[in-house]
């Protein structure tokens, strides 16, 4: 009986029941997951960052805004805007005594559309200033109407009751535009009562 001959083992073939390795002159397979040589970032470039994580830069405050007071705290009126916010009331009084109450929308106004178009704090101040203007106004023409009738009515022995009536009126506008430039001076987002509500907040 004649034996095969034994398979070959040498440089030219795999051993018996050895796996057959990479040929010669080449190196071996990566795993799998590897990066492939010579894939890397270009030079001078940072790493790809994973899914999910943040752009830089991304979330900051947008210049010329406050922060936002559901989450970053509320918001504080530096003190340029306190000072604007409290000339918006104080200068709507003093124009109004001035021009026997005519032109006391003119402060409250330039003031909205001045620092109140980058400022929140001053655009809602400047729109309770306005706002108490056209109540004074509607108050006064109403407050006319009636003066006069009943002036006329009681043959003008009534005009002394029409000049008291006059003094609520008058004290309920001079104490509120007081103390809402107060309240605007120390940073307090104030609203005159029985007012109408100007400047979109």
């Amino acid at each position: 009986m004649t034996t095969p001959p034994p398979g070959p083992t040498g440089p030219d073939g795999p051993s018996l029941g050895k796996p057959p390795g990479p040929p010669p002159g080449y190196p071996p397979p990566q795993g799998y997951g590897s990066p492939a040589p010579g894939h890397g970032p270009p030079p001078g470039f940072p790493p790809a960052q994973g899914y999910g994580a943040p752009m830089p830069g991304y979330g900051a405050p947008v210049p010329g805004y406050g922060p936002n007071p559901a989450h970053l705290g509320p918001y504080v009126p530096s003190p340029a805007e306190r000072s604007s916010a409290m000339w918006a009331h104080l200068g709507a009084l003093l124009t109004e005594v001035l021009t026997c109450g005519l032109l006391g929308f003119l402060p409250p106004l330039i003031i909205m559309n001045g620092t109140g178009s980058t400022s929140p704090y001053v655009r809602q101040q400047a729109g309770q200033a306005l706002g108490l203007y056209l109540v004074l106004l509607i108050a006064s023409v109403i407050y006319g109407i009636v003066a006069f009738v009943f002036t006329v009515i009681t043959l003008g022995f009534g005009a002394f009751v029409v000049w008291i009536l006059a003094l609520p009126i008058t004290a309920w506008w001079i104490t509120f535009r007081i103390l809402g430039a107060v309240k605007a001076n120390n940073g307090e987002w104030y609203k005159i009562p029985a007012n109408i509500p100007l400047g979109g907040l």
